[in-house]
C-alpha cells in the first residue's frame, strides 16, 4: 500500500466497490486473489525461501519462511484486503482465504513430508520437531488472528500441528528418561510404559470423539496418525535396542530387557486392537512384534543356555577307551553344574512381572534342557553306576524343580522409589497382602479384588487430602490456590504412591493393576476438573488475567503426570472431562493473549474497528463453526452450561465492557466515541450470524441478538444526542403568530442562523474523517441523521425566507440539497 500511489489505491478501491454493489462478488474475488497470489509467490521466490526435500538446509528455509508468512505476508495482506473491501468486511473474511491459501498448503505439505519419509533425518525428533512445532504453532496464532483459515485449510493445518506435537511430547518423554538410572534387574522401563500409555491415551481419545466420521483415507494413509504410531513404537524399539547394550554387561540380560519391553509394547498394541476397532497396527506388524521376541529369546537362549547344551553332548564312538569317557563325563557333567547353579543363581534376581511371560519363558527352557540332560545323566548312571552320586549334584526332576524355584522371578521386592505407604508397613505384611491378592485373582475373584482394594485406597487419598488441608469448595481465589497445591501433591505425590503399591501387590496381573489404580485416583481426579469447571462457570475477578493462566498449567501438568501413570487408560468420562476442561480454559488463554497483545496498541485514531474485535470474533467463528462440524471435543451428553458453548456470549461481554473502558479512554469527543462503539458492537453482531446457522442459535439466541441491536441504538441515540441535538436546538424558534417580524429579529434568529451554520459544517468536516467500517452501518446512521435534522431545517429555512424575503441568501449558506450533500459524506475516511 506505501508502494503504490494513493490515487491508484483509491481508484483501485472504487472499482472494487462498483464491482460489488452491481453484483459481480465472484468475479472480483476471482481477479483479486489471481493478483495476489502471484504477489505472495513472487515474494516467496523473491526472498529465495523455496524448500523441496526434507533436508536440513531446506527445514531452515521452511522456518524462515514460516516467520515472514505469519509475521510480514500475511499481514499486509490483511491490511490490504480490508482497505479494498471497505465497506464489505464478510466480503473481505472470504476472499482472502484464497490468496494465502496456496502458500499455507505448502508449508503444510512440508511438514507432511518430512513427518512421513521413509527414514527421519538425523536427530529430527530431538531437534527438528521442536523447531517445526514452535514455528507453526506461532504462525497459526498468527493465521488465527488474522482470520486466514477455510474450514478445510483448518482441518489440514489442526492434523499437521496436531501429529507435530505428539512428536514433540515423544521426544519430551524421550528427553526425560535418557537421564534415567539404568533397570538393574532388566525390568520395564519407565519409557516404555509412558509412550505406549501416550499412544493409547491419542487413540482412544480420537476415535471415541469421532466413531461416526473418523475413517483413515486410503489416499492419505502415509499422512494420518497410523502410520506415525507404527513409527513413533520403531523409534522406542530402537532406543531401547541402544539402551540394553548400555546398560547390561551381560548380552543375556539385555535380550531379556528387549523380551519384556517388546512383550509389554505388543500387549498395549493387542489392547489398542481390541478397544478402538479400527486398523491402526495390521496383522503383519503383530507378526513381527512376535518375531522380534522370539528373535531375542532365541538370543537369550543361545548366550545363557546354548553352552551349557554343549556340555551335556558326548560322542558316541565306542572305539574310544573307557578311562577316557568316564575323564570326559566327569569334566563335561562339572562344568554343567557349575554354569547352571551360577546361571541360575543369577538369573534368580532378574525380574519379568508379566505371569505369562515367565511361565512360557521357563517351559521353553525346560524344552530344551531336560531331554538333553535326561539323556546325559541316564548314560552318567550307566557309565558310573554307583560311584554317579559322587558327582551328579541335580537329578532329572531337581533340575525342573530348581528352575522353577529361582529362574527369572516374578518381581518379588518393592521398588527402590520412596513410598509413603510401602515403607510405612512391614515387608511381611505387604508380603501377605500381596499373596492374598494373588489367590484371590487365580480363584476367578478378580472383581471383588479390585473393589475391597480400591474400596481401601480411596479413602487413604481422601484422608490424605484433608490431613493436607487442601479442601476446596467455593470458587473463589483463597481455594484456587488450594486447588492448584492439590493438584501439584496429586500428580507429584500421592498418584504415583498409589501407582508403585498397586503395581507391586498386583505383581504379575498387569491389566488388573492398570484398571485399580484408575479406579483409585478417579474421584479426586474427577473432583478437580469439577472445581476447574465451577471456577470458569463462576467467572471469578481477574479470571483471564491470573487464575486461567495459572489454572491451565496446573491441569496440563496434572493430565501429562496421570498419563505417564496411565491413570487415564480408556475411561472415557475422565477423558471427557479432562478435555472438556481444558479446552475451555485454551480458548480462555487464547483470548487473554488477545487483550495482552492489544493494550499496547495506538488507539484507532478515527473510531474504526478495533484490531482485537476482529481477532477476537474470528477465533470465536473458526472455534464454533468447527465444534458444529463434529470435530471438536464437545460431547452432546454434557450439560450447556458446563460446557465451552456458555464461553463466547461471556467473553464477549466482557470485551465490550473493555470496548466502552477504551471508548472512554481514546476519545476527548464523547460522539467519536459512541461511534466507534457502534463500529464494534454492529461487527460482533454480524461475525455472531455468520456462526447461528451451523448451531441452530445454541450459541446466540434470538435474545442475543436483539440485545445486540439494542446496545447498538442505544449508542447511536448517544451519538444524536451529544452531536446533533445541540444543532437541532439553533433551528427552534418560538411560533407564537402575534409577535411581528421586526420582534423575530429581535429573538436573535440570524444568530441561531449562524451558530447552526457554524456547528454544522465544523460537524460534517469533522465527521467526514471518522470511520464507520459496515457500509450498511453507515447508511442507517446517514438516513437517521437525515430523518431527524433535514425536517427541523426543513421548517426553519422555509420560516426564515418567509421573514427574511430577499435579504435570506445573506444569511443561508446551506439549502436543503446541500445540507443532503453534507450529510451523505459523513464516515468517508475508511473509503
Amino acid at each position: 500500500m506505501d508502494a503504490l500511489p494513493s490515487g491508484i489505491m483509491k481508484r483501485l478501491q472504487e472499482t472494487v466497490k462498483l464491482m460489488m454493489e452491481a453484483g459481480f462478488e465472484e468475479e472480483c474475488s476471482d481477479v483479486y486473489s489471481k493478483w495476489r497470489r502471484e504477489f505472495v509467490e513472487q515474494c516467496h521466490w523473491a526472498l529465495g525461501l523455496q524448500f523441496q526435500e526434507p533436508n536440513m538446509e531446506d527445514v531452515e528455509k521452511w522456518i524462515k519462511m514460516c516467520e515472514v508468512a505469519g509475521k510480514i505476508l500475511f499481514p499486509i495482506e490483511r491490511r490490504l484486503c480490508d482497505y479494498l473491501f471497505s465497506g464489505f468486511p464478510l466480503a473481505a473474511d472470504a476472499y482472502l482465504p484464497k490468496v494465502c491459501k496456496q502458500l499455507t498448503i505448502g508449508l503444510l505439505s512440508f511438514v507432511d513430508t518430512a513427518i512421513t519419509a521413509r527414514s527421519y533425518l538425523p536427530n529430527f525428533l530431538f531437534n527438528i520437531v521442536p523447531k517445526m512445532y514452535e514455528s507453526l504453532t506461532a504462525m497459526s496464532k498468527e493465521c488465527i488472528s488474522l482470520n486466514l483459515f477455510e474450514l478445510s485449510i483448518l482441518d489440514y493445518f489442526r492434523d499437521v500441528l496436531e501429529r507435530l506435537d505428539i512428536l514433540n511430547n515423544f521426544a519430551n518423554l524421550f528427553h526425560r528418561n535418557n537421564a534415567r538410572a539404568h533397570v538393574a534387574d532388566g525390568g520395564l522401563h519407565l519409557i516404555t510404559k509412558q509412550v505406549m500409555n501416550y499412544i493409547l491415551m491419542i487413540w482412544e481419545d480420537k476415535i471415541w470423539r469421532a466413531p461416526q466420521s473418523y475413517r483413515i483415507v486410503s489416499g492419505r494413509e502415509k499422512s494420518s496418525l497410523w502410520m506415525l504410531t507404527a513409527r513413533t513404537i520403531g523409534f522406542l524399539e530402537s532406543e531401547l535396542e541402544a539402551k540394553s547394550r548400555d546398560y547390561y554387561a551381560d548380552p543375556a540380560l539385555g535380550y531379556l530387557f528387549m523380551i519384556k519391553n517388546l512383550s509389554y509394547i505388543g500387549e498395549k498394541a493387542k489392547y489398542l486392537k481390541l478397544n478402538v476397532d479400527r486398523i491402526i497396527l495390521d496383522d503383519d506388524w503383530f507378526q513381527q512384534n512376535t518375531a522380534k521376541v522370539e528373535e531375542y529369546f532365541s538370543l537369550y537362549l543361545e548366550s545363557s543356555w546354548n553352552k551349557m547344551l554343549d556340555f551335556l553332548k558326548l560322542e558316541t564312538n565306542e572305539s574310544v577307551a573307557p578311562g577316557v569317557v568316564e575323564k570326559l563325563m566327569k569334566d563335561r557333567l562339572h562344568f554343567f553344574n557349575l554354569h547352571f547353579d551360577e546361571t541360575c543363581n543369577v538369573q534368580s534376581t532378574w525380574i519379568v512381572s508379566d505371569k505369562t511371560l515367565r511361565e512360557r519363558m521357563i517351559k521353553s527352557i525346560h524344552t530344551i534342557l531336560l531331554p538333553e540332560y535326561g539323556r546325559f545323566y541316564d548314560r552318567f548312571l550307566h557309565v558310573f553306576g554307583d560311584r554317579a552320586c559322587n558327582y551328579v549334584l541335580f537329578r532329572a526332576d531337581e533340575i525342573e524343580n530348581h528352575k522353577d524355584k529361582n529362574q527369572i522371578p516374578t518381581k518379588q521386592v518393592p521398588d527402590v522409589d520412596v513410598n509413603l505407604v510401602m515403607d510405612a508397613l512391614p515387608s511381611g505384611i505387604m508380603k501377605r497382602l500381596q499373596e492374598t491378592v494373588k489367590l484371590m485373582m487365580e480363584a476367578g475373584f478378580e472383581e471383588e479384588c479390585s473393589d475391597i482394594y480400591c474400596k481401601w485406597r480411596r479413602e487413604f487419598v481422601e484422608q490424605c487430602h484433608w490431613a493436607l488441608g487442601l479442601q476446596f469448595q467455593e470458587p473463589n481465589m483463597e481455594d484456587v490456590e488450594k486447588w492448584i497445591k492439590t493438584c501439584e501433591v496429586a500428580g507429584k505425590i500421592l498418584f504415583p504412591i498409589e501407582r508403585r503399591l498397586c503395581d507391586y501387590l498386583f505383581s504379575g496381573f498387569p491389566l488388573a493393576a492398570d484398571a485399580s489404580s484408575m479406579k483409585v485416583c478417579k474421584e479426586l481426579t474427577i473432583c478437580l476438573l469439577s472445581f476447574a469447571d465451577t471456577a470458569i462457570a463462576a467467572w471469578l475477578p481477574n479470571l483471564l488475567l491470573e487464575v486461567v493462566p495459572k489454572m491451565y498449567a496446573s491441569l496440563r501438568t496434572l493430565k501429562w503426570d496421570l498419563m505417564s501413570l496411565n491413570l487415564l487408560g480408556n475411561s472415557v468420562l475422565l477423558l471427557d472431562c479432562f478435555e472438556d476442561v481444558t479446552e475451555r480454559l485454551v480458548i480462555l488463554k487464547n483470548v487473554t493473549n488477545f487483550f495482552h497483545r492489544n493494550n499496547e496498541q495506538a488507539h484507532v485514531a478515527y473510531g474504526g474497528l478495533h484490531l482485537v474485535t476482529k481477532q477476537l470474533m474470528n477465533y470465536i467463528c473458526q472455534g464454533m463453526i468447527k465444534s458444529a462440524s463434529g470435530a471438536s471435543g464437545i460431547v452432546p451428553h454434557r450439560e450447556v452450561k458446563s460446557s465451552y458453548w456458555v464461553l463466547p456470549a461471556r467473553m464477549i461481554e466482557l470485551f465490550e465492557s473493555a470496548l466502552e473502558a477504551k471508548s472512554r479512554d481514546y476519545y476527548t469527543d464523547p460522539a467519536m466515541g459512541y461511534v466507534f462503539m457502534m463500529d464494534n458492537l454492529s461487527y460482533i453482531g454480524e461475525k455472531a450470524k455468520y456462526v447461528k446457522p451451523y448451531k441452530d442459535g445454541i450459541i446466540f439466541d434470538d435474545g442475543w441478538f436483539q440485545q445486540n441491536t439494542a446496545k447498538v441504538e442505544e449508542y447511536f441515540n448517544l451519538y444524536l444526542k451529544s452531536s446533533w441535538k445541540k444543532i437541532l436546538d439553533f433551528l427552534k424558534l418560538e411560533t407564537n403568530e402575534s409577535v411581528a417580524p421586526g420582534v423575530v429579529e429581535k429573538l436573535e434568529t440570524k444568530d441561531k442562523l449562524r451558530l447552526f451554520n457554524l456547528h454544522f459544517e465544523e460537524t460534517c468536516n469533522l465527521q467526514s474523517t471518522w470511520i464507520v467500517s459496515d457500509k450498511r452501518l453507515r447508511e442507517w446512521m446517514i438516513k437517521s441523521v437525515h430523518s431527524i435534522l433535514l425536517p427541523e431545517y426543513g421548517r426553519f429555512y422555509d420560516r426564515f425566507l418567509r421573514d427574511f424575503g430577499e435579504c435570506a441568501s445573506n444569511y443561508i449558506l446551506f439549502g436543503i440539497e446541500e445540507i443532503q450533500n453534507c450529510l451523505s459524506n459523513l464516515f468517508l475516511l475508511d473509503e
